[in-house]
């Protein structure tokens, strides 16, 4: 699990996401019919945002991950299918979250310590 969070990280940085919030798969999206935009925050539990936390679409069996990084305030904005129903959110040293997406646009999202 360590070896592909990393590669996702490094696929995440290499590809341009940075705090700037570009979504990785954001040039193979030809149009926006069946693409939707959510976006939150990420925070620990003190409500300290959460600066390059890693945000993908949890999706078995996906050929090109999509995703994208917070911002240093733990803002992020992601474009994914429409039949995307859960996102993995994932921070150092804390535990991982899986969050389903539903018709909400805007997500608050807190990341606990990892035991």
């Amino acid at each position: 699990m360590k070896y592909l969070l990393v590669t996702i990280c490094i696929n995440l940085i290499v590809l341009g996401c940075s705090s700037r919030n570009k979504n990785i798969e954001e040039a193979s999206f030809e149009s926006d019919e069946g693409i939707r935009t959510i976006q939150g925050i990420i925070t620990d539990d003190n409500n300290n945002p959460l600066e390059k936390s890693i945000i993908t679409v949890h999706k078995p069996n996906l050929v090109k991950p999509i995703g994208t990084i917070s911002d240093e305030f733990g803002r992020f904005i992601l474009k994914i299918p429409n039949e995307v129903s859960e996102i993995k959110v994932s921070f150092p040293n804390k535990s991982e979250k899986i969050i389903t997406i539903d018709e909400k646009e805007e997500y608050i999202i807190i990341l606990h310590d990892s035991i």
